[in-house]
């Protein structure tokens, strides 16, 4: 799920403004994308290894990602 998607109520009108706020919004998504597979990677790992605190890794990882939901459903 994208956190922002860009639409033309971003947009200023000026072309070379307008690209690269489209970027910085690709590479903005692309981080959340990129955190929660590393988030699922990490606790695949943690959990092979025994990893004794894993819950609680697993709820900041949770809180975390609701943080960046809920500043989504803000904007």
């Amino acid at each position: 799920m994208p956190l922002i998607t860009w639409s033309d109520e971003l947009s200023i009108g000026i072309p070379k403004i307008d690209t690269e706020h489209q970027k910085l919004v690709s590479i903005l998504n692309q981080l959340v994308e990129y955190t929660q597979f590393l988030f699922t990677q990490e606790e695949k790992r943690m959990a092979d290894a025994d990893y004794p605190d894993l819950h609680l890794h697993e709820c900041q990882h949770r809180q975390l990602v609701e943080k960046v939901v809920d500043f989504q459903q803000d904007t």
